[in-house]
């Protein structure tokens, strides 16, 4: 069998020239073995030759967590109107992929679109002074990774931007 890698390479190469993604597993095996492994949603286009968007999911240390990462919704859907419609339904798909159902989301962006959607799905804007959210980051083991804002910090000044923690 034989698969075309060429929409994942043009995939990979989009999301990297964004500057917004880690660039760790944006490769076009990776988000290929994510989808294959079904740990990841795309949108196709018509013709099933471009991914126009693309989902990801990752368990962490904890049993009951898992990170909602590499979203992304290509510039033709986002310029004609369709971003943020695209975007929620990825994150609802996301939520029901078979053996990843029942976790507690979260997601750690700062696309204000992203934002938008995920609040209107559910999600809360977290910090260190919600209840529940004091040790949850080292018990799920994304300390490393979790925004100053969600630490209790007014904006994320180290990355020059303001990153968020959203959960379900």
């Amino acid at each position: 069998m034989s698969i075309d890698l060429r929409p994942w390479n043009r995939l990979s190469k989009e999301m990297k020239a964004t500057g917004k993604f880690n660039p760790r597993g944006l490769d076009a095996h990776q988000l290929l073995l994510d989808c294959i492994r079904g740990q990841a949603v795309v949108q196709w286009d018509e013709n099933y030759t471009r991914v126009e968007a693309y989902g990801a999911l990752e368990k962490c240390l904890s049993p009951w967590d898992c990170q909602i990462r590499k979203l992304y919704v290509s510039e033709r859907y986002r310029a004609n109107g369709n971003g943020r419609g695209t975007i929620g339904s990825i994150v609802k798909r996301l939520m029901v992929v078979p053996g990843y159902t029942g976790f507690r989301y979260f997601a750690i962006t700062s696309n204000h679109a992203v934002i938008e959607v995920l609040l209107n799905l559910n999600f809360r804007i977290a910090n260190a002074h919600n209840r529940g959210v004091h040790n949850w980051p080292e018990e799920a083991g994304i300390a490393d990774r979790l925004p100053r804002t969600a630490r209790g910090y007014d904006s994320d000044y180290a990355e020059g931007r303001k990153r968020w923690l959203l959960i379900n």
